[in-house]
C-alpha cells in the first residue's frame, strides 16, 4: 500500500512518514497516527496510549534502556498487535514510555515492525510502500 508524506509544519522543508493503524491488547483497541522511522531501533508506544489499550505499567518486568531524545526515560517492553487498513494484523514489540502522546509520536521501528513488513521509501516522491513481507 503506498502512502504520501505527512504535509510539512509551517517552516519545515519535509513532510514525515505517517502511517494509521490500529493498535490493540486484550479487549481494546485504539487508532494511532505513527511515524515510520527506519532508523528507530525500537517501535514506541506513550504512555497515555498504552493505558487506553489496557495496559498497567506494574505487571510489566522487562525494563528497557533507551537512547536518543528518550534516553532516560523509563521504558517497558509490551506486546500489542498491529492492524493497517489492507494488510495483515501482525504482533508489534514496543517500547511502552512513561512520555505521553504529548510530547512524543508513536514510532514504528526496527524492532520489530521493519520485521513485520516490507516498507520502502521514496523520499523524492515523498511516499512510501508498506506491504507484506516476502514469503
Amino acid at each position: 500500500m503506498r502512502f504520501d508524506y505527512a504535509a510539512p509544519p509551517p517552516g519545515a522543508l519535509y513532510g514525515k512518514p505517517l502511517v494509521t493503524l490500529s493498535l490493540s491488547h486484550a479487549d481494546y483497541e485504539v487508532t494511532v497516527s505513527a511515524l515510520v522511522d527506519s532508523g528507530a531501533t525500537i517501535s514506541i508506544l506513550p504512555y497515555d496510549m498504552g493505558c487506553q489499550l489496557g495496559l498497567v505499567w506494574q505487571e510489566h518486568t522487562i525494563p528497557l534502556q533507551l537512547g536518543g531524545s528518550l534516553k532516560g526515560i523509563p521504558a517497558v517492553a509490551v506486546l500489542v498487535n498491529g492492524h493497517i487498513s489492507g494488510l495483515p494484523e501482525a504482533p508489534l514489540v514496543m517500547a511502552w514510555v512513561a512520555e505521553t502522546e504529548h510530547s512524543i509520536l508513536p514510532i514504528l521501528g526496527q524492532i520489530n515492525f521493519f520485521q513485520q513488513f516490507k516498507i520502502t521509501f521514496e523520499g523524492y516522491t515523498n511516499a512510501f510502500d508498506i506491504g507484506p513481507k516476502p514469503p
